[in-house]
């Protein structure tokens, strides 16, 4: 019995119909010469849909650029006149992206019924035929080698203007660049010329027609700018006006006085705190300053920093004590942000600080104390901005970057460009409702959650950490789809000339954000002066310490500069100066223990220097963390041979 059962299984599915194909039964293209040399083409496309690939329509591919034998490359224009499904008027929407024209035919909320299906797509194009000394000629690539299903019979109608006729035709049939000349050709009346495939063509196959005919009978539009003098001319002559402009701007304002030696000195220059000092040497603000400003503060005897239990640091202002170093304005400024009772830098629950706003007052106080721009001249200040510079040169680039597109090499259709995103939203939100149905709530329950935890309702730190990594893989499930279509559209709608020019300009600009700011000869002197002080912080070498008579050193000492090694990056080596002292005996522990505030023991050299850099490492990432706000011409087709590639028309399709 068990047999009998399995044999009729076996039958059913050997006489269960076969799942028909998805194809191309019929691909027609008839292709109308006008006497302006513009090209009217209608292709009848009937096709078997089976709901897999073909579910809601078409898309008919186009590429945007056609490319020579010879390496020449233009722009085709395309205009449709009117698209038809089996016979009336269908919905289709135009697309532009990397280098195609596309056709999608078919809405996004209606799907096909299974079987045959005819769409009718008309129209026009330019850039097609092609001049040369003895004859004109259109190559023409009829069906386009790109498409994703088998065409078992392509047609292609030829029909040359008014009392033309063909001279010399060759069709090639198969992928691009094939030899295979597998075509029947027959000439009409009427100058007509019909090309048919003796052969199915498989998916990435197409036919590909070359007509000669006498000159005389179509005439061209008159080059564009673009034509006449190319693209490489413009492109290099944009980029040395941009280079040149910047070298210039950068000889007449971003160059520094000449530097003298540098010797290491044994203390910073007069007047100059740690904060100070790391702004004037790096000529710019960074969250280093705010927490060498802190410390620096704490050294002078105006703070209390302390660690409670080894992660929270806590600030207090002080009174400070009979012949304290005087903070100078920058340390003024922070120091007015800092309250007189003891509190937390970041509150663990909340996260906010007094510390939030003290980034811009700190950043202020030392712009205006040491730097200069083109409209606030400050006599003896240290370095000059020049970000009126930078902002004109981004300009420059912008307009150049634009008078390229307008060449018309490059070129873009933002209509077409704003469609393409338009219709893949459209499409993504009919095609994969049901997940975005439930992701959407899931995004918004996890975006709450993460709200609670930052408010200190939620104070398990894996349940926050879950959370909020939770929180970013939705993020990357919504939006990386979205970012990256729009990087595909945008890096798809230029030339790649046009990118390198836009890359070179983005290089020179980050080289002229560090570049234009430059010194003034106050401000030399001032950093050679920082320069030599650094080296002297950064010396380890017992002979040249010795050969150098540095001070000799003490807790006070280590302590005093103990902001400047972090504002100047020698903390390391600063830490590892004073843990050799403290191991060599020459520092007593008891001067350690004078020092209020969280600082770390020394067991050893090594040690020490590693509680160091870990001390001010914790510091600056609660400073760091409390301060973020929250918130025509050349070669042939006849010449050069091969379907496919080169010609016009071309391009392919799919379902959607």
């Amino acid at each position: 019995m068990a047999r009998l059962v399995a044999a009729l299984v076996l039958l059913l599915v050997a006489l269960r119909p076969a799942a028909a194909a998805e194809e191309i039964t019929r691909f027609l293209s008839a292709v109308s010469v006008n006497a302006d040399s513009t090209l009217i083409v209608t292709e009848t496309i009937d096709v078997r849909a089976e709901g897999r690939e073909i579910r809601r329509g078409i898309l008919r591919e186009l590429p945007l650029w056609r490319s020579a034998p010879d390496g020449a490359s233009w722009r085709t224009p395309y205009e449709v006149v009117e698209v038809l499904h089996n016979g009336r008027r269908a919905t289709w929407q135009v697309e532009q992206e990397t280098g195609l024209f596309r056709i999608r035919i078919g809405d996004a909320s209606v799907f096909l019924p299974h079987g045959l299906h005819r769409y009718t797509i008309t129209y026009r194009t330019g850039a097609q035929v092609r001049a040369f000394p003895l004859h004109d000629e259109l190559w023409w690539n009829a069906t386009g080698d790109e498409w994703v299903f088998r065409i078992l019979r392509a047609e292609a109608t030829i029909r040359l203007p008014a009392g033309a006729r063909a001279e010399r035709v060759i069709a090639w049939t198969g992928p691009r660049g094939t030899q295979e000349q597998g075509a029947a050709i027959r000439q009409g009346a009427e100058g007509e010329v019909i090309v048919t495939a003796r052969r199915a063509l498989d998916p990435g196959e197409g036919l590909t027609i070359a007509v000669a005919f006498p000159k005389g009978f179509v005439t061209f539009p008159p080059p564009t700018l673009g034509d006449r003098i190319g693209v490489w001319p413009p492109t290099l002559a944009a980029t040395a006006l941009f280079a040149g402009l910047l070298g210039f701007a950068w000889w007449r304002v971003g160059r520094e006085p000449d530097a003298r030696a540098i010797v290491p000195r044994f203390a910073p220059p007069a007047g100059l705190s740690a904060a100070a000092c790391r702004y004037v040497s790096r000529m710019r603000y960074d969250r280093t300053v705010l927490a060498a400003g802190l410390l620096g503060l704490a050294a002078k005897g105006h703070v209390a920093l302390e660690r409670d239990d080894g992660t929270t640091w806590t600030m207090q202002r002080l009174s400070p004590p009979d012949g304290a170093p005087a903070p100078d304005e920058a340390e003024r400024a922070l120091l007015a942000r800092i309250p007189t009772t003891l509190t937390p830098i970041a509150r663990p629950k909340s996260g906010d600080s007094p510390l939030v706003g003290a980034e811009g007052m700190l950043s202020r106080a030392l712009s205006q104390a040491y730097s200069a721009s083109l409209f606030r001249a400050r006599p003896g200040a240290a370095f000059r901005v020049n970000g009126l510079y930078f902002f004109a040169f981004v300009v420059l680039g912008v307009a150049l970057a634009a008078a390229l597109t307008l060449l018309g090499r490059p070129g873009t259709d933002a209509q077409g460009w704003l469609a393409s995103i338009g219709w893949r939203f459209h499409a993504l939100i009919s095609e994969v409702g049901e997940p975005l149905g439930f992701i959407f709530p899931l995004a918004f329950g996890l975006i709450i959650a993460n709200i609670l935890a930052s408010s200190g309702a939620i104070t398990n730190r894996f349940v926050v950490l879950l959370l909020r990594v939770l929180l970013v893989v939705i993020a990357a499930v919504l939006l990386g789809p979205v970012l990256l279509v729009a990087a595909m559209l945008l890096l798809g709608s230029y030339g790649p000339i046009w990118w390198g020019f836009v890359l070179a300009c983005l290089a020179a600009l980050a080289w002229a954000r560090r570049a234009l700011p430059a010194r003034t000869k106050e401000g030399q002197r001032l950093w050679e002066e920082i320069e030599g002080f650094r080296r002297f912080l950064s010396l380890t070498e017992k002979d040249r310490l010795e050969a150098l008579h540095p001070p000799e050193m003490t807790a006070e000492l280590f302590h005093r500069y103990l902001p400047y090694a972090l504002a100047l990056d020698v903390l390391n080596k600063w830490s590892r100066r004073f843990a050799e002292a403290v191991a060599a005996g020459t520092i007593a522990a008891a001067e350690l223990a004078n020092r209020r505030g969280a600082w770390p023991s020394a067991r050893d050299a090594g040690s020490f220097s590693r509680e160091m850099g870990r001390f001010a490492s914790d510091l600056s990432r609660a400073v760091s963390s409390a301060a973020a706000p929250r918130s025509s011409g050349g070669g042939s087709g006849f010449s050069s041979g091969g379907g496919g590639g080169g010609g016009g028309g071309g391009g392919g399709g799919r379902g959607w």
